[in-house]
């Protein structure tokens, strides 16, 4: 596996705890006022950086360019 394969999938990780936290938090306290983040966690967080891992441990031609790096290094701080 390659490193940004790896990156993407390890930060997708944490995005999915970081999700299902913030959920169960929601649940306990009956209070959803925070639903919108705890969505942008789930789906921008761990969706996306884990189709985006998946993608590159697929096809690893395709996380050896400057592109693939730029990808990570401006979907990471911008999500």
């Amino acid at each position: 596996m390659n490193y940004l394969s790896k990156w993407f999938l390890r930060i997708a990780v944490l995005y999915l705890i970081a999700g299902v936290s913030m959920g169960l938090y929601m649940a306990a306290s009956h209070d959803h006022s925070m639903f919108p983040v705890h969505a942008h966690l789930n789906l921008l967080g761990w969706v996306s950086m884990g189709l985006f891992g998946l993608f590159y441990r697929s096809f690893p031609q395709a996380s050896k360019n400057r592109w693939a790096q730029a990808h990570f290094w401006i979907y990471l701080p911008a999500h």
